[in-house]
C-alpha cells in the first residue's frame, strides 16, 4: 500500500469515535513514514481490529464483571469472597492494573449486587483460618496476556492457603485466548468481557497468514525490537490498549523501535 493510498484509507478510521482523544494522526502518519509498502498494508489489517478500552469505559466494564459474578451459579452457595490483585510476585511492590482495580473495588458499596448483600467480602488481612472460612478467591486484572504471570501468581496464593483450583475465580476485563487457554487447563473459574485471538496466527484465514507472518517478523527485525518483545510479549500478537498498552501488544504500537512517540505508548512501568 503507497503512502498515498495508506492517508487516504486511514484517515476515515482515524476520525471515528473510539480513537478520538488519542491525537493519532501524526503518530500513525510518522510511524508509516518509514514502512514499506507491504508493512504499510499490514498495518493497516492491524490497526482495523485494534482494540482500545478507555477511561469512561474501563469501569463501566468492571462493573459488567462483577454483575457477572453476582449472577453466576457457582455464587449460589457462597458466603464468602476474597479478592485479589493479580500481581508480578517477582516484583511485588510494582503498581499494576490489578491493584488499580482492587482499589476501585475497595471504594465500591456492593448493595446494587443482590447476592453480595449477603457475602461478607474482606478485601485484606487474609489469614490461614480466614481461608478456611472462604468459599471462592476472586483474582482481578484488566488484561491478561500469555497467563504465566497470573498463573504464577495464583498458585503461589493457593499454595500458602491450599486453596483448589474449583475455589479460584478469575476477572478481568480482557484476555488473550492463549493466557485463557493456560489458566483454563488448570479448572479456574473465569470470567471476561473481551477474548482476543492472535492476530494474524489466529485471527487471520491461512492464505493471509502466510502472507502476513514473514512481513510482521522481517519488520520487527529490521526496526531492531528486543527477541523477547517480538510479535508482542509471549508471542501473543496482541491489539489493545487500556489504562495502559500491554507488552503483549504487537510492538509496531507501542515500542520505541518504531517511533520514540509511540502510537499507544506504555504508560506504567514495563513488566
Amino acid at each position: 500500500m503507497t503512502k498515498a493510498k495508506f492517508i487516504e484509507k486511514i484517515c476515515p478510521i482515524l476520525s471515528r469515535n473510539e480513537f478520538s482523544g488519542w491525537s493519532l494522526k501524526d503518530k500513525v502518519f510518522s510511524v508509516n513514514d518509514n514502512l514499506t509498502d507491504d508493512e504499510r498494508d499490514l498495518f493497516f489489517q492491524l490497526f482495523l481490529k485494534y482494540t482500545i478500552i478507555k477511561m469512561d469505559r474501563y469501569q463501566h466494564l468492571f462493573f459488567s464483571l462483577l454483575k457477572k459474578l453476582d449472577s453466576d451459579s457457582i455464587m449460589n452457595n457462597c458466603h464468602r469472597l476474597f479478592f485479589y490483585p493479580i500481581i508480578d510476585i517477582d516484583r511485588p511492590n510494582t503498581f499494576k492494573s490489578g491493584h488499580f482495580l482492587f482499589e476501585f473495588l475497595n471504594s465500591l458499596e456492593f448493595s446494587y449486587l443482590s447476592i453480595f448483600n449477603n457475602i461478607d467480602i474482606p478485601l485484606r488481612g487474609l489469614t490461614a483460618e480466614k481461608a478456611e472460612q472462604t468459599d471462592y478467591f476472586v483474582f482481578i486484572d484488566d488484561f491478561i496476556g500469555s497467563g504465566n504471570q497470573a498463573l504464577k501468581h495464583i498458585k503461589s496464593v493457593s499454595l500458602q492457603y491450599n486453596i483448589k483450583p474449583k475455589n479460584i475465580i478469575i476477572l478481568t476485563l480482557a484476555i488473550m485466548s492463549v493466557g485463557y487457554n493456560m489458566l483454563l487447563q488448570q479448572q479456574y473459574n473465569i470470567l471476561y468481557c473481551y477474548k482476543l485471538n492472535k492476530a494474524i496466527s489466529e485471527d487471520m484465514p491461512e492464505d493471509k497468514r502466510r502472507h502476513y507472518l514473514p512481513i510482521l517478523d522481517d519488520m520487527e527485525n529490521r526496526f531492531g525490537v528486543p527477541n523477547n518483545y517480538k510479535r508482542g510479549y509471549g508471542k501473543c500478537e496482541g491489539l489493545i490498549s487500556l489504562k495502559k498498552t500491554p507488552n503483549n501488544t504487537l510492538p509496531i504500537f507501542w515500542h520505541q523501535a518504531f517511533s520514540e512517540n509511540p502510537i499507544f505508548p506504555r504508560r506504567i512501568s514495563k513488566k
